[in-house]
């Protein structure tokens, strides 16, 4: 089983595949928009012979929604922006038993690069490579970094509003205090 990590360009597919998007959906009817969008593409490419489900992150993690055993071909986590979400051990290590022995999960999430400290304040608190370390310890044999991006702290500002309800004032408190 291998793990990439990537950002949200378009997914491709193949005919026949199950496939399981997992994604903290939300409130914001922007980002439910764009999941329904990516599930009735992937749904197109796999045709009648392949499966796409869909299954929230935060069931995955309290075990409110117990995943079948080896089932996906590919597994595809956090699609659509913002990745606001740090994958514990416990959700990696349950995607890994969904999939099948083949399989590839996917996966978007943010990290502090290796000149950054982590504020306190933001729930990024893993760079790439303690990542990577974490999904081979999850399981995952061949765990690759296939895209990354750097994040400018405006974007990042955004993000933390949008995803963690954190002000301009809790963000300028802690980058003072740090």
């Amino acid at each position: 089983m291998s793990s990439t990590t990537r950002s949200s360009a378009p997914y491709t597919v193949e005919s026949g595949q199950h496939i399981l998007l997992a994604a903290r959906a939300g409130s914001d009817a922007n980002r439910l928009d764009a999941l329904q969008q990516l599930r009735d593409s992937l749904r197109t490419q796999v045709g009648t012979t392949g499966k796409v489900d869909f299954e929230q992150i935060d069931r995955i993690e309290d075990g409110s929604a117990p995943l079948p055993s080896s089932t996906y071909d590919r597994i595809i986590a956090s699609p659509v922006g913002p990745h606001a979400v740090e994958h514990s051990s416990k959700v990696l290590g349950n995607l890994l038993l969904a999939l099948k022995p083949s399989g590839t999960l996917e996966i978007n999430e943010l990290v502090v690069d290796g000149m950054t400290t982590s504020s306190n304040t933001l729930p990024v608190t893993r760079s790439q490579d303690e990542f990577v370390q974490q999904l081979k310890f999850a399981g995952f044999i061949d765990a690759q970094v296939i895209r990354s991006e750097k994040v400018l702290e405006p974007a990042l500002r955004e993000l933390a509003a949008k995803s963690w309800k954190l002000s301009d004032i809790e963000l300028s408190i802690s980058s003072l205090g740090s």
